[in-house]
């Protein structure tokens, strides 16, 4: 192809984490077999992005896109054309933006204890447990921060540096030098030289919040089964929750429209059984029977959506994506069953061998639909100029509860063992491995069929290190019936590589180094039932020196 359109996007960004927490805990021990504990406890935590900016260049060269024989992977070349070049881009211009979450959990907790005698114990407790989330997303664009006019087009020799890495060579942007030149600098509103408009894109203004009150009654026995030791719990927990969606409903220019305030809530009762069967001292059977409630992510309940669109040179509306969470989630339930036999030998050797299944009611999932009028998607019709009830969307996604029933099979082999049988020093070395496989229904989403964890390590009081492997097999992020929808997606299987190593100085200084993804593996995103190559990410090795001082 010539005369491509390429851009080089340059993002600077500033994250800041700030987590408060306070607790108060008590135990009584009121007789001599009456124990009663709890607690209450405050936190919060704050992620505020106070920047993310990107600095956008243009350009026009030529390109040959290679696909590999598997259509998994590509190549590309830049015949007569020279990307690292600054004389054959443009400066384009500035986007200005910053993010703030936060999330608030407020809880008590009462529990207590009375063992009846050597063989049962009863317990019982309740809970309250109000957890909040909210946000507020703010976007400076260009053609609104005012540096587009001024920047569009000019030279960028005075501003770029050349970026190098295995794939080839190319320009990136210099914000010091960019922000001298055009005398710019992070703002949400008119710059000090007059450029620059009133703030308009404000989204995602959400809060939502989740209010449980609960309680549990529970049986602990420790007793003989044909003579063998046979221990185990079996209780009931009863649940209520409440949950309240607020949101900023938006129109044209993002103008703001109203408030959206959607309660609901849901209620009921969790069984749980398990059991163990000890053979012998080292062979023990599992078997557990339980009743699991999953709840909605606060944010895909958010009364919160949002439309994008694509103009023309001509200013026609060529493409509109939009997505809204759902107030009306609720959360899923599953009933599964669990038979496990675990073989333990010395001091830390330990090998079992698991199956279990899970059926699943109301399963959650993203719901994606492709060119569908307008009014399926329950955004408001501002937020498109021109848009009527049959103005086709392209795509359009949101959160939902998949109706019936779906079920998974699986199979978990784990073990671990010290070498301790080993001569001096490799007496010290260890190993922690477990394989598991899932057969699943097609509606699940996330899961890989075969997934495998081995750790190598080598430890003594004062130093270690330790290598782990950790590998999944190719998974969806969602399904579509036909063949080339790009509702079918997912990601291709994946192998990453981690290390880590401590050293003692004493009891109280330590010094550790983390490495994460060594190989720099690579995330492969496909589309359709043919797989199609998507997008391909690679964030790098990532390495973290830590020092650490108890007192």
């Amino acid at each position: 192809m010539t005369g491509v359109t390429f851009g080089s996007e340059h993002r600077r960004s500033l994250n800041k984490n700030r987590f408060n927490q306070l607790a108060l805990t008590g135990k009584w021990d009121a007789t001599e077999h009456l124990t009663i504990d709890g607690h209450v406890g405050y936190e919060k935590s704050t992620y505020k992005t106070p920047y993310d900016d990107k600095l956008y260049m243009r350009a026009k060269g030529n390109l040959v896109a290679e696909y590999g024989s598997d259509g998994r992977s590509a190549s590309f070349q830049y015949p007569n054309w020279d990307p690292a070049n600054a004389a054959n881009y443009a400066m384009d211009s500035f986007y200005y933006r910053g993010f703030q979450n936060q999330s608030k959990l407020r809880e008590g907790v009462l529990n207590a204890r009375y063992e009846l005698n050597d063989q049962w114990t009863l317990r019982a407790g309740v809970a309250y447990h109000r957890f909040s989330q909210g946000g507020i997303d703010i976007f400076y664009d260009d053609n609104v921060n005012g540096t587009r006019s001024k920047t569009r087009g000019t030279s960028v020799g005075d501003i770029t540096s050349v970026f190098t890495n295995e794939f080839g060579s190319w320009l990136i942007g210099d914000y010091d030098k960019a922000f001298a030149k055009y005398k710019e600098y992070h703002r949400f509103g008119p710059n000090k030289d007059g450029t620059g408009g009133a703030l308009q894109d404000i989204e995602n203004v959400y809060e939502t919040t989740e209010t449980t009150t609960s309680g549990f009654v529970q049986a602990d026995w420790d007793t003989q089964l044909m003579g063998k030791r046979f221990r185990g719990n079996i209780g009931l927990r009863g649940y209520d929750t409440d949950t309240r969606s607020t949101g900023w409903i938006q129109g044209d220019n993002y103008a703001y429209l109203g408030t959206a305030d959607v309660k609901g809530g849901y209620s009921g009762v969790l069984p749980t059984l398990n059991t163990v069967l000890e053979l012998t001292p080292e062979v023990q059977v599992r078997f557990s029977a339980t009743q699991n409630l999953n709840r909605p992510g606060l944010g895909s309940m958010a009364a919160k959506g949002s439309a994008d669109y694509v103009l023309t040179e001509s200013g026609q509306i060529s493409k509109i994506t939009g997505s809204r969470g759902n107030p009306n989630l609720m959360p899923y339930k599953d009933d599964t069953l669990d038979v496990a036999v675990e073989y333990y030998f010395g001091n830390t050797g330990m090998l079992s061998a698991s199956v279990f299944q899970k059926s699943i009611k109301n399963y959650i999932d993203t719901r994606r639909l492709e060119k569908v009028p307008y009014s399926q998607t329950g955004l408001p019709l501002s937020l498109v100029p021109g848009a009527t009830a049959n103005t086709i969307v392209d795509e359009f996604s949101m959160p939902v509860n998949i109706p019936g029933k779906t079920k998974l099979t699986g199979v978990e082999l784990a073990g671990q063992a010290q070498f301790t049988f080993l001569p001096a020093p490799f007496d010290n070395m260890g190993v922690v491995a477990n394989y598991t496989y899932v057969d699943a229904d097609k509606d699940l989403t996330g899961i890989s069929k075969t997934s495998y964890n081995a750790t190598l390590y080598y430890e003594t009081d004062r130093w270690g290190v330790r290598g782990s492997l950790n590998h999944r097999t190719r998974w969806y992020t969602g399904l579509n019936s036909s063949p080339m929808s790009a509702s079918t997606r997912g990601f291709e299987g994946g192998t990453y590589i981690d290390a880590a190593a401590f050293y003692n100085f004493s009891d109280r200084l330590q010094i550790s180094l983390d490495a994460v993804n060594i190989t720099n593996q690579k995330d492969t995103q496909f589309w359709g039932q043919n797989r199609y190559l998507y997008n391909q990410n690679q964030s790098g090795s990532t390495y973290m020196l830590g020092l650490s001082y108890k007192f």
